[in-house]
């Protein structure tokens, strides 16, 4: 079972190891992203974090603070690290720092669908010193493109928490023919 246990033992594992790359998958649309977050929080060393998104005005929702409005360029606390937003909008990465330790990026589906796609990933690898995550939403896209920057997979599933919600996810991915 892909549980968070299991999950984060691998985002743990990945991050004392020399691989540079992580894909988050499965079937927990809402909590991947916040997962991985959790696991960096926790690392003892301070570090920088850029959380790149779709699009800046989703941020409110993919945290479930709706109404609140992110800044690029502006230092967010996580524990006693920087985090630090912007989008898949090359206007909103002007503010943003360079060299940053580690780049999450949520959802990976919509960076995949981008035309300028290729791009997008090198520039996270170039962003970050250490790590790269790169986390899906839905699970229903076309990951080839990402599959030679990742060293490792980790999956992150609904049905411990949720099962009937975990059938639903899966429901959808049959139905677009991704099972």
């Amino acid at each position: 079972m892909n549980t968070k246990e299991t999950a984060m033992k691998i985002i743990v594992d990945f991050l004392v190891s020399e691989d540079k790359c992580l894909y988050v998958n499965g079937t927990h649309q809402f909590k991947k992203h916040s997962l991985v977050l959790g696991c960096l929080k926790d690392l003892e060393t301070p570090s920088t974090i850029l959380f790149r998104t779709n699009a800046m005005k989703n941020l409110g929702a993919v945290f479930g603070t709706n109404g609140t409005q992110f800044k690029t360029g502006v230092a967010y606390p996580l524990g006693k690290h920087k985090l630090y937003f912007d989008s898949l909008n090359p206007t909103s990465q002007r503010n943003t720092p360079r060299n940053l330790d580690y780049v999450v990026v949520y959802p990976i589906d919509s960076a995949c669908k981008d035309k300028k796609a290729k791009e997008i990933i090198q520039d996270v690898f170039h962003l970050s010193k250490q790590k790269v995550f790169l986390v899906s939403w839905t699970d229903v896209f076309d990951d080839s493109l990402i599959r030679e920057y990742v060293d490792r997979y980790v999956t992150y599933d609904a049905e411990e928490d949720d099962p009937a919600y975990h059938q639903r996810v899966l429901e959808l991915h049959r139905q677009r023919g991704k099972l």
